[in-house]
Order: structure tokens, then sequence, then C-alpha cells
């Protein structure tokens, strides 16, 4: 499944309640689910691991671990 932007103008209760969802549904139908989505620590409470793409080409990647939301922090810096 494609998701791009999920949370663009919603509201941060609706989006953690809609990205709770949409891992629920991937895990239960063993879906894989590859999101575009520039809030980062949303998108990584719900994600196994990141990718980050700069002009086209990948410039980091790793588990969505705690030390991830730093990672791309910091890259974006």
């Amino acid at each position: 499944m494609l998701v791009d932007e999920l949370s663009l103008g919603l509201a941060p209760i609706v989006v953690k309640k809609l990205l709770a969802s949409l891992r629920q549904a991937a895990t239960h139908t063993e879906t894989a689910v590859l999101m575009v989505e520039q809030q980062v620590r949303h998108a990584l409470s719900v994600a196994d691991r990141w990718y980050l793409l700069r002009q086209g080409f990948l410039a980091g990647s790793g588990n969505a671990d705690a030390s991830a939301a730093e990672k791309l922090s910091a890259a974006y810096l």
C-alpha cells in the first residue's frame, strides 16, 4: 500500500488514530506500507524502517527505533 502525506491538514489526534489504524490493518493483513510523510515522529511511531531520499537519491536508512528521530532531525538541519 502506498500512502502519501497522510497527516496533511488533519488534527494531531486524528493523525494519531489514523496511523494506529493503518499499522493495525497492515499487521492484520500482512500488507507492506510505503508511507511518505513529513511529520517524522508520527511516521516513526508506526514504522519498522525509515528511508531518507534527498534529490532522488537514498541519503539514509535505518530501523525506526528511539534514535531514528534524532538522526532524521540532524539530516534536515
